[in-house]
C-alpha cells in the first residue's frame, strides 16, 4: 500500500446533510515543485477507502508529475460502515469534497474519477454537469461479472467531458468487448477512450505467469492516465 508522506495532508470536509457524519476525511497528495494547473479527485471503490492501493498509487504517482491529487472516505466508510450509501449520497459527498479541493489549490480545471464504485460516481456526477473530465478505474460495468448492467450506462448520454476508462482484461466486472461496446453506444457525443492494462483483474493484480509485476502495472496506469490529462485536459482546453 502506498503510505503517506510530507507530501500528503490529511484535512477534515464538511459533507451536507444527510450523510453518515458531519465531515470527512481528505488526503491530498501534492507536487514537489509546481503544480499543474488541474487537480484530480479520486473515490473508492465499495469495499475500500481513501488509502487503496489503487487510488493511492495513482495519487501518489500524479503527484511526482505535477498534478494535485486528492483521495477521501465516502461518508459510510468514515463512519467505519462496510455497506455503501445511496447513490445520491454518494454523489453529494463527492461534489462537497471535489468543491473543497478545487478551492483550496485554485485550479481551474478539475477532474473527477475513482475505483469501481468511485469512477461510476463520477460519471454520474459529469452526467450532472460537474468536473472537466473523468477517469474510471475498473469502470463496474457488469457488477455480477455477467452481463452489462444497463443502469450502469443510461447515464451516459448526457455526458459532456471527456472520459477515460482503465481496465484489466481479466476484469470480470468490466470485460473488454463489453466495455467497447458500451461506450461506442452510449458515449456517441464526447470524447471517450479505453487502455487496456494485460494480464490485471478488476483490482489491477496481476498473475505471476503473466510475467509482470505489480510496479510495472502501477508505473503504466500511472503514465496513461497522466498523458490523458496532459493531451485531452490541459492541451486541448489551452487551445
Amino acid at each position: 500500500m502506498t503510505q503517506p508522506t510530507d507530501r500528503t495532508t490529511d484535512r477534515t470536509v464538511t459533507l451536507a446533510p444527510p450523510q453518515p457524519v458531519d465531515t470527512t476525511t481528505v488526503r491530498t497528495w501534492r507536487p514537489d515543485g509546481p503544480a499543474r494547473d488541474v487537480v484530480v479527485v479520486l473515490g473508492h471503490g465499495a469495499g475500500s477507502a481513501l488509502d487503496g492501493r489503487v487510488i493511492a498509487t495513482v495519487a501518489a504517482g500524479l503527484a511526482a508529475r505535477g498534478v494535485t491529487t486528492a483521495t477521501f472516505n465516502f461518508g459510510y466508510r468514515e463512519a467505519g460502515r462496510r455497506l455503501p450509501d445511496r447513490a445520491d449520497r454518494l454523489q453529494r459527498a463527492f461534489v462537497d469534497v471535489a468543491t473543497a479541493v478545487t478551492a483550496q489549490h485554485g485550479a481551474t480545471r478539475t477532474v473527477l474519477g475513482g475505483r469501481s464504485m468511485g469512477g461510476r460516481i463520477a460519471s454520474l456526477l459529469a452526467a450532472d454537469g460537474h468536473g472537466d473530465g473523468v477517469v474510471a478505474l475498473g469502470y463496474p460495468l457488469c457488477p455480477r461479472g455477467g452481463d452489462p448492467d444497463p443502469w450502469r450506462t443510461r447515464h451516459w448520454p448526457a455526458i459532456r467531458v471527456p472520459v477515460l476508462f482503465v481496465h484489466g482484461d481479466r476484469d470480470r466486472l468490466c470485460p473488454v468487448a463489453a466495455l467497447d461496446a458500451a461506450r461506442h453506444e452510449h458515449l456517441s457525443d464526447t470524447a471517450h477512450c479505453a487502455h487496456v492494462v494485460i494480464g490485471a483483474d478488476h483490482s489491477f493484480d496481476v498473475r505471476v505467469r503473466d510475467g509482470r509485476t505489480r510496479p510495472e502495472v502501477d508505473a503504466e496506469v500511472v503514465a496513461v492516465v497522466d498523458r490523458w490529462l496532459h493531451r485531452v485536459i490541459e492541451e486541448e482546453r489551452d487551445g
